[in-house]
């Protein structure tokens, strides 16, 4: 992979924001690139314009389906009253979700 460098930059720009693993990351990444190789076309742009664009918006439908299975874990947890909501730590979306549920359930 010759673009090695850019997918590491991306994948280290989503760590910091979503605090997801940066190894999780670079392996999506990878995988985005290799998907998005074959419909890359050099007369429309640079190979490292087109993959950061490609990169990035896969990155970004990985990060909201990881935010998405975390919350229906706890959800899942809930419901089986394995879990209690954490309203100190919990972010307001969090807390909204824990909410709902318990109204609910």
């Amino acid at each position: 992979m010759q673009d090695m460098k850019l997918i590491q930059k991306i994948a280290w720009s989503f760590h910091r924001t979503t605090g997801l693993p940066v190894d999780d990351l670079i392996g999506e990444a990878s995988l985005a690139y290799t998907i998005n190789l074959q419909d890359y076309d050099p007369e429309r742009a640079k190979l490292s314009t087109f993959m950061y664009t490609r990169i990035r918006c896969h990155l970004i439908d990985y990060c909201k389906s990881q935010v998405q299975h975390k919350h229906e874990s706890l959800l899942d947890d809930l419901e089986d009253n394995r879990a209690e909501a954490d309203t100190v730590t919990a972010s307001q979306e969090d807390r909204t979700l824990f909410k709902a549920a318990l109204k609910d359930g």
